[in-house]
C-alpha cells in the first residue's frame, strides 16, 4: 500500500503495509457475519488493515496547535487549563481510499482494546481526491431547515436478477421494509415544510419535483429507506422506487440521473439503502463512481451511507440516535454520526450492524 499524507505544511509519502485482494475480501467478509464471534474476528481483522493502513503514519497524523503553544506564559497556562476542562478536540481526517480500500470502513478500524479510529478522529472518506477541489468545501451552509424524505415498506416480493461469479445470474425477492414510513415520521417531526413521500408516491416524477423545489433554499436534508442496488457501471447504480407508469409496479432511479437537477445548498444527505455507499470505478480512470459522488456534486456537503448491506433495524437505530444528537443536542454532524454509531454498537455486537455506515464529504465541527 502506497500512502501519500497530505498537510499544511506539504505532501509526503509513506510506504504502507502489504495486503492481498483476498486478504482484504476475507476482512471485508466478516461486515456481512451475523455469527456470535464476528466482533472479535473483526477486532482481530481490522487491526490488520490498521496496522497495514493508519500505523505507518500515525506519527504524521498529529497537528500541532499554535495557538496552545503560545509565546507568553498567559497563554500558555491558558491553554493548559483548557485542554482540562474542555472537550478533548479532534483533528479531521480526510481519507481518499484507492478502488478497492474505499470499502473499508476506516472510523470502525480498532485501535486499542475498546477503541476505534473513528474515536481519535472525526473520519470523512472521499470517493477522489478531486473532491478536495470542488465546491463543496467552500463557503457556509445554514442551519438545517428544508426536509426531503422518501421511504417505501412494501415491495410486493418483487425480484431483481443479481450477477454472480462466472457471470451467472440469480433472483432475489426484495424483503418489505416495515417500519421505514413511520422512521421517516419521525425525522420529519423536526422540521416544518415539505412532507416525507411514502410508497406509491415515491416516483422518478415526484422525487425530482420536490428537488427542484429546494433550490434556492439552505441546508436542506434528504433521506432515502428504499431498497438499492450496485451495478458494475456504476452510475446505472439503482434505488428501486415505485413506477409512475403503472401503480404497484418497481420503478428504478440511477446515479446518473441525479447529475441532471440543479444543485442544492444541502447540509446531509442520510441513505437507507444496503450499498448505497458502495462505489465503482471503470477503465476510463480511477475516481469513484455512484450514489455518493452524484449527491455531493447535487449539492450536499455530507453523504452517510452503508457500503455493505445492512439489516433494516440498524438502519432505523442509526437515523434516529443521528437525529437526536443532531437536532435536539445539538451536536455537529461529526459528532452525531459518532453517537449514532455507539448507539448501534450498544445494541448489538456484531459489526454488520454499526461498522458499514459511512460518512463522506465535508463534516461540519
Amino acid at each position: 500500500v502506497h500512502i501519500w499524507v497530505i498537510r499544511r505544511d506539504g505532501i509526503e509519502y509513506c510506504r504502507g503495509g502489504d495486503i492481498s485482494l483476498e486478504e482484504l475480501s476475507s476482512a471485508l467478509g466478516i461486515l456481512t457475519d451475523t455469527s456470535g464471534g464476528a466482533y472479535n474476528d473483526w477486532r482481530e481483522e481490522g487491526k490488520r488493515l490498521y496496522d497495514c493502513l493508519i500505523a505507518p503514519i500515525k506519527s504524521r497524523l498529529v497537528i500541532e496547535k499554535d495557538e496552545q503553544r503560545g509565546k507568553n506564559i498567559i497563554k500558555r497556562v491558558w491553554g493548559i487549563l483548557k485542554g482540562i476542562f474542555s472537550r478533548p478536540s479532534r483533528a479531521v481526517l480526510y481519507i481518499v481510499p484507492y478502488r478497492q480500500l474505499h470499502r473499508i470502513p476506516f472510523s470502525a478500524l480498532p485501535v486499542s482494546r475498546r477503541g476505534f479510529l473513528g474515536d481519535r478522529y472525526y473520519i470523512s472518506q472521499l470517493p477522489s481526491a478531486l473532491c478536495l477541489k470542488t465546491d463543496i468545501f467552500e463557503g457556509g451552509v445554514g442551519s438545517p431547515g428544508f426536509y426531503l424524505g422518501f421511504a417505501i415498506e412494501k415491495y410486493g416480493g418483487f425480484r431483481i436478477k443479481i450477477k454472480k461469479q462466472k457471470g451467472e445470474f440469480t433472483d432475489k425477492p426484495l424483503g418489505d421494509l416495515i417500519g421505514a414510513c413511520e422512521v421517516i415520521g419521525e425525522l420529519f417531526s423536526y422540521f416544518d415544510e415539505t412532507k416525507p413521500l411514502t410508497e406509491e408516491e415515491v416516483t422518478r416524477q415526484n422525487i425530482f419535483e420536490q428537488i427542484r423545489a429546494m433550490q434556492g433554499k439552505v441546508g436542506v436534508v434528504l433521506n432515502f429507506f428504499v431498497h438499492g442496488l450496485v451495478d458494475e457501471t456504476a452510475l446505472k447504480s439503482v434505488f428501486f422506487i415505485k413506477s409512475e407508469d403503472c401503480e404497484g409496479r418497481i420503478g428504478r432511479l440511477h446515479a446518473s440521473e441525479l447529475l441532471s437537477l440543479p444543485r442544492l445548498e444541502g447540509d446531509f444527505c442520510l441513505l437507507g439503502a444496503c450499498s448505497a455507499g458502495r462505489q465503482m470505478f471503470g477503465e476510463w480512470g480511477d475516481d469513484l463512481v455512484g450514489f455518493v459522488r452524484s449527491f455531493l456534486m447535487l449539492g450536499f456537503r455530507v453523504v452517510i451511507a452503508p457500503v455493505a448491506g445492512i439489516p433494516k433495524e440498524s438502519v432505523f437505530t442509526f437515523a434516529r440516535e443521528f437525529y437526536r444528537s443532531r437536532f435536539d443536542r445539538g451536536l455537529s454532524i461529526s459528532e452525531a454520526y459518532i453517537q449514532a454509531q455507539k448507539e448501534c454498537r450498544k445494541e448489538w455486537k456484531s459489526p454488520l450492524y454499526w461498522a458499514p455506515y459511512i460518512l463522506f464529504g465535508k463534516p461540519t465541527t
